[in-house]
């Protein structure tokens, strides 16, 4: 066999094959000629090629190994790892000298533990705020009291109209004191009232407030803390003339409690009484009618005012 055999396909094999199977058949053929002959040593027998006869057919199993290269597509499913994060290096802290015996105990911090962490993103953290409906002040006797909460007046941007506006049309140091109305008219309020020696004290039950006009044209207001079962009048307190009285009630414990103010405002002329009067609201103040007579208090500059409308 001149030329070695090629596997490059099958179709290429076929030669191949026929050319192995013509050299099995010399092979066979040699091997019955070897029964009967002396063994020939390697060299010789290399030297003397044995002939196959031609039309001979000869069968020799062969074993052909064909490479075929074959490209099979298999799905593959990749994990991937997690993330490894290392922990945050911690630094031991130094042992620290003991402290000298000063008496106190010490107190020793732990370090706050941390915690790796993998991504961060920025947090807002908020806070709600507290708000309170009322004020609380502290009275003289150490008892937390609470302080009424108002519902706030509108703002002023009316002229006055009905029972009040004539005053206030004509009297431009009146509209200067008070300012704009907070209403276009006035309205009902239920009153008490009683005349001084040196004012007059009024008790608005809109507001739940005691004002206390005073002669020298200032005025101050109170909250009313009298309450059902407080007492009344103090016993021990005699009016100077019998045409002068002790104020009772929310009147009197204002005017007991506060010597400045009973020294002020004397004593009372008449008792007190109800009434039902009119207000109005203005930016600085107010008008109010008493019965017949009506009076404009306000807050300016230099303090509270107030003022009675002329006859």
């Amino acid at each position: 066999m001149d030329q070695p055999i090629a596997y490059k396909s099958f179709n290429h094999l076929r030669p191949a094959l026929f050319a192995a199977l013509a050299a099995a058949a010399l092979l066979v053929a040699a091997c019955g000629d070897r029964a009967a002959e002396p063994e020939v040593a390697p060299a010789e027998q290399a030297a003397s090629p044995q002939t196959v006869p031609a039309g001979a057919v000869v069968t020799v199993p062969v074993t052909v190994y064909v490479t075929v290269p074959v490209t099979i597509p298999v799905p593959v499913t990749v994990e991937a790892a997690a993330p490894v994060v290392e922990p945050a290096p911690t630094t031991e802290a130094p042992a620290s000298e003991p402290a000298a015996d000063t008496g106190t105990t010490p107190i020793t911090t732990a370090p706050a533990a941390t915690a790796p962490v993998t991504a961060s993103a920025p947090v807002t953290l908020s806070v709600p705020a507290t708000t309170s409906a009322a004020t609380t002040t502290t009275a003289a006797a150490g008892t937390p009291t609470v302080a009424p909460t108002r519902t706030p007046l509108p703002p002023a941007t009316e002229r006055p109209t009905g029972a009040f506006a004539a005053w206030w049309e004509g009297d431009p140091a009146l509209q200067e004191a008070l300012g704009l109305a907070r209403s276009v008219e006035p309205a009902a309020v239920q009153l008490a009232y009683q005349p001084f020696e040196r004012g007059m004290m009024v008790w608005r039950a809109d507001d739940q407030r005691i004002y206390a006009l005073l002669a020298d044209g200032t005025w101050e207001s109170y909250d009313d803390s009298f309450r059902e079962g407080d007492v009344e009048r103090d016993g021990s307190i005699s009016a100077p003339s019998q045409l002068l009285l002790q104020p009772v009630r929310g009147f009197g414990k204002i005017w007991r409690d506060d010597r400045t103010l009973q020294s002020r405002i004397g004593w009372g002329t008449d008792e007190e009484s109800p009434a039902q009067g009119v207000i109005q609201f203005f930016d600085n103040g107010f008008i109010l009618r008493i019965n017949a007579r009506t009076f404009a208090v306000y807050d300016v500059g230099d303090g509270n005012r107030w003022t009675e409308r002329p006859n």
